[in-house]
């Protein structure tokens, strides 16, 4: 599955692998937008789950989950752009953290992320019963 990312700064959609072929120029002003986006997506996360708490409605799963989604792919596009304008490479991850990773990826796109919370707590709940905490 190749990432996209739809480039005001540019006025276009870029695949993940056209970003090497953009000249450095363009290199710089889409990570640059990158980094605003992630920035301006952590925020709005913040904010939410600082209303959440003051009011006690809860945060539409779904709707985390997306920003969520976007915020991973800016990283992605900002990794190899970092990579390809000579930053530090992105850190090397090992098998089993890159499975976990895209497994609890494929599994929140397949069933959703509230199906997937109902999963962790009951796998929690079975392990603290497993080891005696519960």
């Amino acid at each position: 599955m190749n990432p996209v990312f739809n480039s005001k700064d540019l006025g276009r959609v870029l695949s993940l692998s056209e970003v090497e072929d953009l000249d450095t120029c363009d290199q710089k002003l889409l990570y640059e937008e990158l980094i605003e986006a992630v920035t301006s997506i952590d925020s709005t996360i913040k904010e939410i789950s600082d209303l959440e708490k003051r009011s006690g409605i809860r945060t539409d799963s779904d709707w985390l989950h997306r920003a969520k989604k976007k915020r991973r792919i800016c990283l992605e596009f900002a990794a190899r752009l970092n990579a390809a304008l000579g930053g530090m490479e992105p850190p090397k991850i090992s098998y089993e953290d890159a499975y976990k990773k895209h497994l609890r990826e494929i599994l929140t796109e397949e069933l959703g992320p509230k199906a997937i919370e109902r999963i962790e707590a009951e796998a929690a709940e079975l392990a603290r019963a497993d080891v005696g905490r519960d």
